[in-house]
This record gives C-alpha cells, structure tokens and sequence, in this order.
C-alpha cells in the first residue's frame, strides 16, 4: 500500500519500531520521548510485512488517545487509520458484548448505565428485596413451609395458625397505612374489611407492612435467634436502612469490580460453603456478596451494564471459549496497547485471552506515569506481562519535549520510586534553558496575586499568549475547600482569561444527564424512567411514583416477574393493555384502577405525556436522522425551560422558522456536545454503510453496524421492515448513550478546550493586555485562554509554560487519611493479626507515597519551555521581644513553634527534589526557605514514615487510634505538668505572677537574626 514518509526516527525509537511482529515486546517510554511516533512506525513496519491493516487492534486508556492516534495514521499511513480498530479497553468490551449479547446472557442488546443515583436507585431495591428475603426464609423456618412458598401462602398459614398474632399485625399495619394516605384518600379499609380480603388484594405499602409486623411479632413469640446481625431489631428500621447502606455497598461493590472480582451466586455459595469465614464478619461478608450478586442479577434482567462492569463482562466472554473468542481472534492478529501502565489484572487478562497462543502483541506505556490506582491501575503490569508473554523490552529515553533543567527536575522527584527500568529522560534540546523557579509565599492569596501577575507579565512582556500557558492542581476540592480559588479571583481582578477543565465525564453535567435518561428511559430502563418521574419540570410528586412502583412490588411479592416501569406508567394511564393480559391479572387491574383515582388529573395527564413522548422518541430513531430525535427530546421535554430557570441555559429565540444550527447554538455547551456526538455518531454508521454496500463485504472497521437509518428514505432504499428500522434505531441509541458514558471532559481534547476559549469574552482579554508597558503588537491578536485542570485530566498534554501553585504539604502529596488506613489494618489483621496489619499498612503507605511522587513527575513534564512551583509557608516563629521593648511587646504575638504544625508549609516531595539540586542552579532557582527540620511527610528513599492526617508522627493506624484515645488534658493541667518538668520555670515574679523563662541572647550575623 502506498504510505506518506515516516519522520525521523531515533536508534532506540528504531529498535522498538522494527522488533520482530511475531513476539511479544514491551516499550518502557519515558515522558516526552515520542512513543504516539514510535507506535505509528510499529505500525508502518507491521503493514509493511503484509498484515492486513484490518487486523490491527489498538487499544489505549482514553478516547481522546484513540482519537490522536487515528489522526497520526491518517496523516502518516493511508487508508490504514480507516481499517484498523483503535478504541479504549471498554469500548473494546462493549463492542465485544454488544455483538455477541445473547452468548453473555442477556436478553436483549444491552444499554450503559452511567448515572450514579440510578445505580443507588438499584442498590437500595436490592438491599431491600434481600431483607424481605431473609423475613419470608425466617417465617417459612417458623411455620415448617417450605423456602419457595409465596407471600400468599405464607400469609393465609399465619393466619390459621396464629389467629390472635396475625390480627393485631394487621391492625398495626392497617394503621400505619392509613398514617401515610393522605387525608380524603379513597379505598380506606376497617380492620374487619382487611381481615376478610385475601393478601393479594390488599395495596402494596399495606402488604410489605403486614409481613414486617408479622415477621417481627413471631420473632418475639418463638424467641429464636437468626445469627445475623443485620436481621436485629426490627425490620421496618431495617428497610429504612437501605438508603443509607446502598452508597456504602455500592462502593464496596465498585472497588470489588475495579480490583476483578464480580460478585455472583457461584461465588456467593462457594463463600458459605467454605467455612472460613464465621463469626459476625463473616456474616457482614456474606451479606455483602449477597447483595452484590442479586444487584448484578437485576442489571443482567433489565439489560444493563455499568461501565466498571465491561472490562470483567467482556473477560468471562472470552473466557467462555465460545462464537465471541473465535469472531475477536480471526478479527485482530496483532495488537499494539498504549499507555500499559494505566491498566491493570483485567486488561491484561483480556489481552492474554485474545492472544491465545500468538504473541504478536506490544505494549507500550511509562510505569514513572501511573497515576490511576484508584482505577486499580498496576504500575507492576509491565513484568506481569513479561512472564505471560516473553519477548523483549526496550527503553524510550531522548526527551523532545522538555528542556534539560525541566528533565533534570521530573528525573528528581522519582528519587526513592521502585521503578521497572532505571530509566533517565535525556534531553534532546540544547538550546539554553531558564531554571526551574521555586517560590515561598507567606498566604495564598500572596501567591495568586504574585502568580496572576506573573502569567500577565509573560503576555506582555514575552508575547507568550494564554493558550500557551497552564496551571496545574493536584486536585480541584479538597476536604470542602477549593484550593483554586484565589488564583481564580485575581484572574478575574487582571481581566486574564481563563477556563477551568476537570476529569468529570460529560453524563455529569445535570442537562446531559437528564437527556440520557430520557433515551435511557425510551429504550425501556426502569432507573431511567425513575430518574425521569423526579424531575422538578415535570411536577410528578411522589405519589405518582409509587403508584407505578407499586405494580412492580405487587408482582415480587405474587412471585412473578415485575413488569417495567415504562409498562406499568402506560397500564396507569390506560387500562386496555391490562384488560387484554385475561383474567389471572384481573386483581391487578382493580389495583391499578384504585391507584389512578386517588391521582390528580393533572398528574395523569402529564404522566401520559411524558408516556407518549418517549414512545415518540424511540419510534423517531428508527426512522429519522439520530440528532432530530435527539433533538425531540430537548424540544418536547420541556428540558431547556428548566435549565434556564436555573441558569445553566440561554433564553431561547423564536421557534418559528428555527434551524437546526441556529436551534443548537442556543443550548448549553455540555447538550451541544451530545447533539455533536449524535450527529458524528450517524454520520459514522452512514459511512460504514456506504462502506459496505461498495465492498459487499461488511464494515471494514472494528466497529461493524447493522443497517441504520439515515433518514426514511434512506431506510426504504435499504428495504427495512418497520421492525428491522426500530432495531436500528434502538441500536443507535445504545451506542450514544455508551459513548455519552464513556466520554469526559478531558476527552474532549483540544478542539472541545478551544471551544471553551472562544467563548471567553474578546473584550476580557483587551482590557487585561492594554497596561501601560504592554506588547502592542501581540495585543493586536487574540491571547486565547489559561488553562486551570488537574493533573490527572492534563496528562497526554503539553504546554509551554507550566505553573504549579500550592504545591504544599497535604496537598501534594495527599495525606493516607486516617479512616482509609486503620480499614485496611483492620481487614489485614483479621487475616494476619497486628504484625500482618503494621506490614500490610507499610506497603499501602509506600505505594501511596510513590504514586505521588509519579504524579508530581506528570504535572512537571508537561512544560516544555519553563516551569514554576510555588508553595505557601509562613515565615518561622519570631523571637520573643527584649525585656523593656514597649513595641515589640503591645505587636500581636507571633504563632508558636507548637502552632506551626497546623500551618502550610512546602510539599516533602518539592523539598527533597530542591535539596537535591540546590547546588545545580542551571537547574533549580529558589526563592525562599525550606522547612528547617523534614516533616513527617519527608519520604526520603526508601522507608517514608507516616502519612495519617492530622498526625504526622504515626507510623501505623494502630499507633493512631491510641492516639487518638488518649485523654486530653485541660490548659491548666499541662501548665501544671510543664512547671513539674521544668521547676525553674516556675518561680513567682515580683508581681506574684509566673516569672518568664530566660531568654537566649541574639546574635546577628550577616544581617540574619539567629535565635
């Protein structure tokens, strides 16, 4: 194939682009080392041996990458960037799960749950059907029935058996039911009219209360003892739990998934058949695995995925060894992964399932740049990979981008790492280099005025414009506070542009989100729809909502599956699809009847609008063009008005005559970036399409599609059926929504910060430059504006100039909190007593600080040309004033030594690496003091001591929590405690007052006052 000419190349970039394609090889590349150059020549050097281009498989950690590196293949490999797959690991998996569903035990295609509060929704359900659970095992165990016997038999046996106990539930419960209604409420039940209905044609919330009193009153009357903890007390208390335990067990759940173990019922009875774990944590731990299991239950029945589910969903398909394991292996024969070292056990076990027995397979990533652990990144994957695969490694060191005093300053903040290889960045720049700058300031709004100053200093003064220029944070809000804050304000006080990025997925922002539950919601999702009911704009109380919801509880305590919410909306607003189900739900639809009388008519009414716009919605994908039903949605909803109300949108202009151009330019940047997505989305599926139909031999990238719909003429060319047109269209919504999910702010790159740059006011930026001694001629063109992110959202980006204020202790590095630490003390010392408990916690300490140090090497080795560090440190505590100095004395007292443990002081990483360069001022220019004596977050080599918040002199949790439980003292013991050690200190003065302690005399010595 015809190829455009490679770049230059270096030897070592040459050696690992031209390794041999049929073994495995590993590329250890430093920052700045051109590893996105050598991957392309890989690829060059691969095609060049007559593989495919189809068969190229590229995997990286964001779409963002993927995105660059088809670019870089369009630009240097023709044709090859439109034939090769490149996609991130989930979206590898859920192209995977998408194509073979059925094989992964779904019902139906699945859709991308991304939304947190849907995931609590479904949480808080499990939580409460598995206690329900427990009750109907604890009455069927008292009344000898069997396990399976359903809430109706379990009930009419109750009441046979215990006559007398079962009135007095029901009475209670009648009562608390009939608290609830609202005053005027139909249907209201004496105790007699109850007592004569049969359990199934009692209402919902009068049934779970019946069975929670019931179960509670035998429970009193045999006097037994469950053994769980949880099933203590009573079970309402229990049930009100569950939206307090759902976030805690769905981070737990979170954190299981991230480190590859999925919760299921094989694991949950292998757990109680093992024996190990007994006693009231081995009870909690089974408890959890329940719970999970049934969670993941209640995705796989409603067809729903998480994003932290793809990666292990796509792992046990592949590991099945069935049509999904045969299709990826003959679909890709070679695969190249960047950024390795962001992934972890998962990633590689997919690869290692992908490969089988090939080994053409290269990975190539910088184990000095993991910063990802809280995504269960493994800096070690890089040997795991080596003792699977074989093969070679090889070393990127010529650093491009940075100059050498930059170079030397990320290599020194790595002192003390365990690192893979021993690699050194080395300089390919000679040019002549400014130092790095580091400064002292006394506050931090010292520092942002000096720092605001500074980036305004470098516009004019060195035309260098804002665009150019970037702060970097090691995080946006920490414990309340927003350590960004006062820089931003005297940004604003210069008139400086500026625009704030964060690593925040775009299905946050409250408009994308509610429009992906609308699409959610058509395509039948039950969180969705819940999600939808409580909307402020649609005025559905929460009456409305459990009208709906009480159907499906109904039909879980029938023993029948539940039918959706979008179902049971429809059923309460129209009867005839009930009506036509036959007689066995003849009691159901008298449920429902009662339901919609006691609902306001104008509830009914907007529930059936909202019905019948989302039936709109899903039939408008399948026959129209994505974005017009995209854009139904934002029209119809009554989406936009809200937004408005609430200032996140534009006042909208006349509808009469509105473009669609027009129409998209007045909605808020997030929802123009989902109408984007849609239209890039259908255009891609359009292309394949042609694609297809041209070669008649099926899509020719990874990402295969069936038949979509561009439009009804499109469709009828193509000789859809009405059915083959609304799976299309459900397919496209599918796949939007995964790609909404799966998309952040920072994978926007740099064409979605621009758009955020232009819309910066031209005229801020004016006022800003026209200072006196200001560059007119770069006045004249537009500056852009600075970039304030995160170091975590920056990685992949460069800049000329980077600043890096409240580099500070606490800050960077993060302290090891407390309450993190003494939980995995405690879930090691279960396993392995105290001695296990002190080791496990050293290596969690160690790991912690060493991510550190490496996220500190990312945000320096952004810059290219400058580099500056500030931290805030107040100055060291003055000497007492001489005996007779009237003003020395009436000054407000300086803080004491005692005190300045609380205050900011420098990061224990920036004063190691400063200590270490301080005699190569080529390299390293500071502006201040250090701390005079190394904190408890120094970390120097090997051994760092401890990093427990607000205790700096810990080494352990356990030395902590006695600490902590140590009684404290009142200010007149320890005066009392202080003259009982220093007896000298203690004599009475003249005045009958406590005589001072004698001063040290000062010395001054070149013009330095010495205490």
């Amino acid at each position: 194939m015809q190829s455009a000419p490679s770049p230059t190349l270096t030897d070592e970039q040459q050696a690992a682009a031209h390794a041999p394609i049929d073994a495995a090889l590993a590329v250890l590349a430093a920052a700045g080392t051109g590893k996105t150059t050598t991957i392309v020549a890989r690829v060059r050097h691969i095609l060049d041996q007559g593989v495919p281009p189809d068969q190229l498989l590229v995997l990286t950690f964001s779409r963002k990458a993927a995105a660059e590196f088809q670019d870089r293949l369009r630009r240097h490999v023709p044709g090859a960037a439109e034939a090769a797959t490149a996609c991130t690991f989930h979206a590898f998996s859920w192209l995977l799960i998408r194509h073979h569903w059925a094989e992964a035990g779904f019902g139906r295609r699945p859709s991308i749950l991304a939304a947190e509060q849907q995931e609590l929704a479904l949480m808080t359900e499990a939580i409460t059907w598995d206690r329900l659970a427990a009750v109907r095992h604890d009455i069927c165990g008292w009344l000898f029935l069997r396990r399976s016997a359903a809430w109706p038999e379990i009930v009419a046996t109750a009441a046979e058996r215990h006559a007398d106990l079962y009135d007095q539930c029901l009475r209670q419960a009648l009562d608390a039911h009939q608290h609830g209604q609202q005053p005027g409420s139909q249907g209201r039940l004496t105790a007699d009219e109850a007592a004569q209905r049969p359990f199934t044609q009692l209402a919902v919330r009068l049934q779970l209360l019946l069975v929670t009193w019931l179960h509670d009153a035998l429970r009193r009357r045999f006097a037994s003892q469950r053994g769980d903890p949880g099933l203590e007390g009573g079970v309402l208390e229990l049930l009100a739990m569950a939206d307090k335990q759902a976030p805690v067990l769905l981070k737990w759940l979170e954190g299981q998934k991230r480190r590859g173990c999925m919760p299921d019922g094989d694991m949950y009875a292998a757990l109680c058949a093992g024996g190990k774990h007994a006693g009231e944590c081995g009870e909690r731990l089974k408890w959890l695995y329940r719970v999970g299991a049934a969670y993941q239950q209640e995705l796989l029945r409603q067809n729903l995925v998480t994003l932290t589910d793809l990666p292990l969903l796509a792992k046990q398909l592949l590991a099945r060894g069935g049509a999904a394991l045969a299709w990826a292996q003959q679909r890709w024969r070679h695969v190249l992964c960047d950024e390795f070292q962001d992934t972890g056990g998962t990633s590689l076990d997919l690869l290692v399932l992908l490969m089988g027995e090939r080994r053409s397979v290269t990975v190539v990533g910088d184990d000095d740049q993991a910063i990802y652990s809280f995504l269960s990144a493994e800096p070690q994957v890089f040997p795991k990979f080596l003792r699977h695969f074989g093969g070679q490694q090889l070393c990127l060191q010529t650093n491009f981008r940075s100059t050498a005093a930059i170079c030397a300053f990320g290599g020194a903040l790595l002192h003390g790492n365990r690192r893979q290889a021993h690699k050194c960045m080395m300089p390919a720049r000679a040019d002549a280099c400014a130092p790095v700058w580091v400064r002292q300031f006394h506050t931090a709004q010292l520092e942002a005025a000096a720092t605001a100053s500074e980036v305004l200093r470098l516009w004019r003064e060195e035309a260098v414009p804002y665009r150019d220029m970037c702060l970097l944070y090691r995080c946006l809000r920490l414990q309340g506070t927003q350590p960004h804050a006062p820089l931003m304000a005297a940004l604003r006080r210069l008139r400086i542009p500026h625009v704030l990025v964060s690593q925040v997925q775009l299905s946050e922002d409250p408009g994308v989100a509610a429009l992906c539950s609308y699409l959610a919601a058509a395509l039948g999702s039950d969180p969705a729809f819940r999600a939808l009911l409580s909307l402020p704009h649609h005025g559905l109380g929460p009456e409305v909502c459990g009208a709906i919801m009480q159907q499906q509880a109904a039909a879980r305590l029938a023993g029948r599956a539940p039918p959706g919410l979008l179902v049971c909306a429809e059923r309460l607003c129209s009867q005839a699809g009930i009506q036509q189900e036959g007689h066995r739900q003849q009691q159901d639809t008298d449920r429902v009847s009662a339901a919609a009388g006691q609902l306001h008519t104008a509830d009914l009414r907007e529930l059936r609008r909202l019905v019948l716009l989302l039936r709109s919605v899903r039939a408008a994908a399948g026959r129209q063009p994505l974005p017009e039903a995209v854009g139904l949605v934002l029209r119809d909803s009554g989406l936009l008005p809200w937004l408005q109300q609430q200032g996140m949108a534009a006042s909208p202009g006349s509808e009469s005559g509105q473009e669609a151009a027009a129409f998209a330019e007045e909605l808020p940047a997030p929802l123009r970036r989902a109408l984007h997505k849609a239209q890039q989305l259908m255009e891609e599926r359009q292309g394949a399409q042609q694609e297809a139909a041209a070669a008649s031999s099926g899509a020719s990238n990874g990402f295969e599609a069936p038949a979509l719909a561009g439009g009804t003429s499109a469709a009828a060319a193509r000789g859809l059926s009405s059915s083959q047109q609304q799976q299309a269209g459900d397919e496209l919504l599918q796949e939007l929504l995964s790609r909404l999910a799966q998309d952040t702010a920072a994978d926007e790159g740099c064409d979605g910060l621009e758009r955020e740059q232009q819309q910066q006011p031209q005229q801020q930026a004016g006022e800003g430059q026209q200072g006196e001694g200001g560059n007119q001629g770069a006045a004249s063109q537009s500056p852009g504006a600075i970039t304030i992110s995160t170091i975590h959202a920056a990685k992949g980006l460069e800049w000329r100039i980077v600043l890096m204020p409240s580099v500070c202790e606490g800050v960077l590095p993060l302290p090891l909190f407390t309450d993190q630490s003494q939980a995995a003390a405690a879930a090691a010392g279960a396993a392995g007593g105290e001695d296990s408990s002190e080791a496990d916690y050293g290596a969690c300490q160690r790991a912690h600080v060493e991510e550190e140090r490496r996220l500190f090497h990312v945000a320096a080795t952004r810059a290219r040309d400058r580099l500056l560090v500030s931290y805030v440190q107040p100055p060291p505590p003055a000497a007492p004033p001489d005996p007779g100095d009237e003003e020395a004395e009436a000054a407000p007292p300086a803080y004491s030594a005692a005190d300045a443990a609380c205050l900011p002081q420098c990061s224990s990483i920036l004063a190691g690496a400063v200590r270490r360069l301080r005699c190569q001022q080529e390299v390293l220019q500071l502006e201040g003091q250090l701390p005079e004596h190394g904190s408890a977050g120094t970390w120097e080599d090997s051994q760092p001591p401890g990093l427990l918040a607000h205790d700096g002199n810990s080494r352990s949790p356990l030395k902590a929590r006695q600490l902590q439980s140590a009684p404290k003292l009142s200010v007149a013991e320890q005066v009392r405690q202080k003259l009982a050690a220093n007896p000298h200190a203690g004599g009475l003065g003249t005045k009958g007052s406590i005589a001072k302690a004698p001063r040290r005399p000062r010395q001054k010595v070149s013009g330095e006052v010495l205490r």
